[in-house]
Parts: structure tokens; sequence; C-alpha cells
């Protein structure tokens, strides 16, 4: 099943689904920065614990876990005006689940599919445009209920990444996509730092009992193969990007422990 939504770094591509596939088994998943979901929902993973620190993310899970259906004429909003109000309304309304909704519209709308607030915690991603600059043919989804079905066991969770892995269950399989280091990873107006990447590493190389898989820059991997990884590079396409120099063909750092 592919995402609902648009999301940098997403994975569902063949090259990481089939690296976890065997890793699975029955094991219960743990993730600590859920995103789109798109491995769990590549994998089919019936049931698990989801988290992130980004509210309005988990918000949009459980809207969709709990039967949400999308009121709002998304494609005549389409526009760089209804955006715009869109944006506001987004950053202003106390309804939660318009929020959810408009999250959703705002993910499916804005400049490649970002996900990124200011410090103050307001959306500031700009309207997204075709090349020619104009409107991008966008197939809203209203209704949920395909997703709904499928993640009616998943156990969702706004919470630091810290939490999530101390707490994860014996047997569990933990994997870790955090905002790659060296990139842009300051989403949610906090900066995801070296040092933020340093002490994942080390929750997750303490954790026994557990299968570990991770994926993050190549420029950490020795860090993680000193930590007692198995690391490898696997060549990868990014589609979504804030930077048109970073689409194409590049390199990820895989890495597993207790496998």
């Amino acid at each position: 099943m592919k995402p609902f939504l648009k999301w940098c770094g997403s994975k569902r591509q063949p090259y990481i689904v089939n690296k976890l596939k065997p890793l699975l088994g029955d094991k219960f998943w743990v993730e600590p920065f859920v995103g789109s979901g798109a491995l769990p929902l590549a994998l089919g993973v019936k049931s698990g614990i989801f988290t992130d620190a980004n509210p309005h993310l988990i918000a949009l899970w459980e809207w969709i876990q709990v039967g949400g259906r999308a009121s709002l004429d998304f494609p005549s909003m389409n526009t760089p005006r209804g955006y715009a109000m869109a944006r506001q309304q987004f950053n202003t309304t106390t309804d939660s689940n318009l929020k959810s909704e408009l999250f959703y519209y705002l993910n499916q709308t804005c400049f490649n599919g970002l996900c990124r607030f200011n410090s103050k915690g307001l959306f500031n991603v700009p309207y997204g445009k075709d090349r020619a600059g104009n409107p991008k043919k966008i197939n809203y989804l209203t209704d949920f209920s395909d997703y709904r079905a499928v993640i009616r066991e998943w156990q969702f969770y706004t919470q630091d990444f810290r939490e999530t892995i101390i707490a994860a269950p014996k047997g569990s399989i933990i994997y870790c996509d955090p905002p790659y280091h060296g990139t842009f990873a300051n989403y949610t107006g906090i900066p995801f730092t070296l040092e933020d990447q340093l002490e994942l590493l080390a929750l997750l190389s303490a954790k026994r009992g557990c299968t570990i898989a991770a994926s993050n820059s190549p420029v950490l991997e020795s860090y993680y193969r000193e930590s007692g990884f198995r690391t490898e590079l696997l060549t990868v396409s990014r589609t979504v990007s804030s930077e048109a120099s970073t689409r194409g063909k590049t390199l990820e750092l895989f890495a597993t422990l207790n496998v």
C-alpha cells in the first residue's frame, strides 16, 4: 500500500522493503520517526508503535484511524490564494479535525511535499507549482477507509524518539529513519543536531533483545560501524526534495544490529 502523504526521504522502494522483509517476521514494529509510514504500509505491518515529535502528523494518523473523511473541496482550493488561506487557517484553528484535514491538504499542495514549521510552530512552506508555474494536478483523497482498515491496530503517540526506543518491548523490531545528518533537519522548528544523532545511536546500540534497523546519511557510517552495526551504502532515488540538486540517485546508509 502506498502512503497517503508526501514525505521527504519516504521509504517504499524495493531496495529497502526487501532488506527489511526477512527481518520482520511476526515481530512487533516500533518506529520513532513514523513520517508517512511508507515502510510499514508496504510491508503490511499489522501492529506496532508509531511515534513522532510532530503533533500534527500524529493527529492526522489518529484522525484517519477513527474514521476521518475529508469534507473540504480540495481541488477548488488548489490555487495560490486558496493555499494561503488554508495555511493561515491551519496555523490558527483550534478545531482538531479541521486541522488534520488541512494538514493533509497542505502536505499534498505545498512545495515539494515539505513539512516545515518555524520557531513559533507555524507551518511556513510555500505553495507548490508545476514547472510551468501553474497549479499542480493533484489526486486528493477524501476517503481514507482503506488505510483505516490497515492501521486499526497501530498505536500512535506524539513523543520524543528517546521515550519510544527506551519503551520498545523485547523481541520487537525498531526501525529508525531520522532527519538525515547533513541535510535540512529543522522540520518542527527545533533542529535535529549531531548530538541528537549520536544519542539516537547510543540508545539503539544499548537496546538488547530487539532487532535494530536504521537508515541515515552515509557520512555517519563510521559512527554506526564503530557502535557494532553492520553497515552498507545503498544507491537510492530521491524525487521529493527542497533542492533540485539533491534529487536523483544518491547514497544512503542502511545499518542493522542484533540480526
